[in-house]
């Protein structure tokens, strides 16, 4: 199996082959039947050339182009190693800090966080008491938003 290093030199040497059939919802990806992942174009692309895929593991690109299914541009990895790879391109670079309100999901804001502390600080309520008394979901979410597990 070639390394990541092999193929990012062969993909500066070759031009991608961008998938002209249908693509996934989001239109990133080529699919060659929608709905299922064992049929997204590079991964075929990828088992042609080189074979199965082993259980668990993706098929990356190395030009950061989800339609490219030139087999040279696509190399195997865990998702934890596509995740690293997409940050350390700065292709994800909202993936470094969630905490906050930069998290897409939050529910609180930075203000309210601000008065929990503050009560907090004065009244050194149980985690289950801080809970209550502000309405927050559990006192696991009380407890992150003191010690700043969840904002900052």
């Amino acid at each position: 199996m070639r390394t990541l290093e092999d193929r990012q030199t062969e993909s500066a040497m070759s031009e991608c082959a961008i998938w002209q059939g249908k693509t996934c919802s989001s239109g990133r990806y080529g699919v060659s039947l929608p709905g299922s992942s064992e049929y997204m174009a590079h991964r075929q692309a990828y088992k042609s050339a080189y074979g199965e895929i082993p259980k668990g593991m993706c098929v990356c690109h190395s030009c950061d182009y989800g339609l490219c299914v030139n087999p040279k541009h696509l190399f195997l990895g865990t998702h934890s190693d596509n995740m690293k790879d997409a940050a350390r391109k700065k292709r994800l670079p909202r993936l470094l800090d969630q905490r906050g309100e930069k998290n897409s999901r939050a529910i609180y804001t930075q203000e309210f966080a601000n008065q929990v502390r503050a009560y907090y600080a004065v009244h050194k309520p149980s985690f289950s008491v801080l809970a209550k008394q502000f309405g927050l979901k559990s006192k696991g979410h009380a407890h992150a938003i003191v010690r700043k597990v969840i904002w900052v």
